[in-house]
């Protein structure tokens, strides 16, 4: 890291997942005794250095980093710090917009996350649509208040394909708002059920710790 700073992004990687992967995958434990032990907070530390010095992992680091602030910690107003300068510096990338607008929902940015999500609407291509249906689910939902409009729009996004590596979250943020829907009109066996296809799809802890605290 002294000599090139791009190794900031890679020596913060290291030192978080070496640490967080255990913990959503036990089965592995065995396996690190043979690998040097990380630090999420220093590895935390290092990733937020390279969106500062790096120059060729500067865009990786504040897509990683956002994504770790979503997924792990459940800190989602830091992932829009960083999806901020992502969507700033490339602002015809519809996979940052697409972060982006996911990360400002997350931290109940509405007003602001609407004007995303209209943008993010003229892509009807690919894995964009199940992304937009669901923006616009918790949009209605949270942000309008409006169950009747989010309900469309989340089954709307579960009748959407999704893909592994970008969208498959937003299947479990749908199941998980026609759940909270379905707990609120008093039929509390449709919201477990919702749930227990919610916990099928969530890899977010967020989105985990909420569908199994529903009793």
């Amino acid at each position: 890291m002294n000599k090139n700073p791009e190794f900031y992004f890679t020596s913060g990687m290291y030192n978080y997942y070496v640490e967080v992967y255990p913990e959503e995958h036990p089965i592995v434990k065995p396996l690190l005794v043979f690998f040097k032990n990380g630090d999420k907070a220093l590895g935390l530390k290092q990733i937020d250095t390279a969106t500062k010095v790096g120059t060729i992992t500067r865009a990786e680091s504040c897509y990683y980093i956002s994504h770790i602030y979503l997924k792990y910690e459940t800190k989602p107003e830091k992932a829009v710090f960083y999806m901020d300068k992502l969507v700033s510096q490339y602002p015809r990338n519809p996979i940052f917009l697409m972060k982006h607008i996911e990360a400002q929902l997350l931290s109940g940015k509405y007003n602001e996350a609407e004007e995303g999500i209209q943008s993010l609407r003229k892509h009807n291509a690919g894995f964009y649509p199940v992304a937009w249906r669901t923006f616009q689910g918790i949009l209605e939902e949270k942000g309008m208040k409006n169950d009747a409009a989010a309900q469309r729009e989340y089954l709307a996004a579960l009748k959407t394909p999704h893909d592994d590596q970008y969208t498959k979250e937003y299947h479990a943020f749908a199941y998980a708002g026609l759940a909270r829907i379905s707990a609120r009109a008093g039929n509390k066996a449709r919201a477990k059920e919702y749930y227990k296809k919610c916990l099928g799809k969530a890899e977010y802890r967020s989105v985990v710790r909420e569908a199994k605290a529903f009793k």
